[in-house]
Parts: C-alpha cells; sequence; structure tokens
C-alpha cells in the first residue's frame, strides 16, 4: 500500500460517524448491550475539478475505487459523482451509485480542461452537499494553493485530493480542510 492510500484510508476512517446499537456484550454471555459503535456513511459525494485532466487524476480515482471496494464501512456507502465545471456541479452518474460500479462512471468523464470556478462560488454550490456523510473533491495544486489564502470554507465534511507539482509542498490541513497530494 503506497503513503496516499493509507493517507486516504486514514483521513476517511477517522471521519466515520458513530451511532448508538444494541450488540452483543463481550461480559455477560447471551446478553445485549447499548453501545456505541463505528458506521459508514449512509452518501459518499464526489467531486471532480474539470480544471484537472484525465492523465493526472486516474490514479486518485484509481485509489479511491481500490480503497472503497477493499473497506467494509464504504463498500455498502451510496456515492454521487459531480464535475464542477462552469461554477456549477454537474451530476455524472445517477443521484445514487454502488460502490461495486463506481468505477464505470469514472471512465465516462471526457470533459477536462475546462473552468471549474473559484471558492466562494464553490462555498455557495455546495451548501446542500453539507448533510451528505462524506465529500471528496479532486482538484489541482493550484486550487489547493488558493484555497490557502482564505481562512475557511465552511465544509466540515470535505476532504481534498489532488496532483502534487513541483512546485507545491504536501500540506496537512489548509483552511480547515485535510488534504492528501498524489
Amino acid at each position: 500500500m503506497s503513503k496516499f492510500d493509507r493517507e486516504l484510508a486514514r483521513a476517511l476512517t477517522n471521519r466515520l460517524p458513530n451511532r448508538l446499537d444494541y450488540v452483543v456484550s463481550y461480559r455477560i454471555e447471551g446478553a445485549v448491550e447499548l453501545r456505541e459503535i463505528t458506521t459508514g456513511h449512509d452518501r459518499v459525494v464526489i467531486i471532480i475539478d474539470c480544471e484537472t485532466d484525465a492523465k493526472t487524476i486516474a490514479p486518485i480515482l484509481d485509489a479511491i475505487v481500490r480503497f472503497i471496494k477493499r473497506e467494509d464501512y464504504f463498500r455498502l456507502s451510496d456515492y454521487s459523482v459531480f464535475l464542477w465545471r462552469d461554477e456549477t456541479f454537474s451530476l455524472l452518474s445517477p443521484l445514487r451509485v454502488s460502490a461495486s460500479r463506481l468505477g464505470r462512471h469514472f471512465e465516462k468523464i471526457d470533459v477536462y480542461d475546462n473552468v471549474s470556478g473559484s471558492w466562494e462560488n464553490f462555498k455557495e454550490i455546495y451548501k446542500p452537499h453539507k448533510n451528505a456523510g462524506q465529500a471528496i473533491l479532486i482538484t489541482t495544486a493550484r486550487k489547493v494553493a488558493q484555497l490557502g489564502e482564505m481562512r475557511t470554507i465552511g465544509a466540515n465534511n470535505l476532504l481534498l485530493l489532488y496532483p502534487k507539482d513541483d512546485e507545491s509542498e504536501n500540506k496537512g490541513t489548509i483552511a480547515g480542510v485535510p488534504c492528501i497530494a498524489y
């Protein structure tokens, strides 16, 4: 497993929700008890910035699909794939896609090297997705550097993935958003 895969797994599993549920007691044989357990997200949103190109983000998409198919908490979630272009999010896949069919929807992307928009624009169009369990934005190193100039974008459930270029340095958290470079 590469360093990127380990960082991706750590960032996503640290953000899993907990809920109360009845589980078999390990102290008393045959009894159940109410305990807080970790569960998977109901819905995960993946947003792909159209300023990227297919060649540079293909390894990131492959790593996401590998991780999702391997981890039990993420295999049962529903996924929505959006493209961030022309200052809007356009739906790429049906609203809810299973983890097993997610890779096929990534292959349909053919609108790279377009203008996506600014971070101020992103804050506005992202508001409906704040209620999703987890959101993953795949963007460029230049956009990550621009985000560093802002204080916050108000997205607690967002994770940024970007291809690292020669000038960019690997940043941990920018404007309250975890960032992982490939």
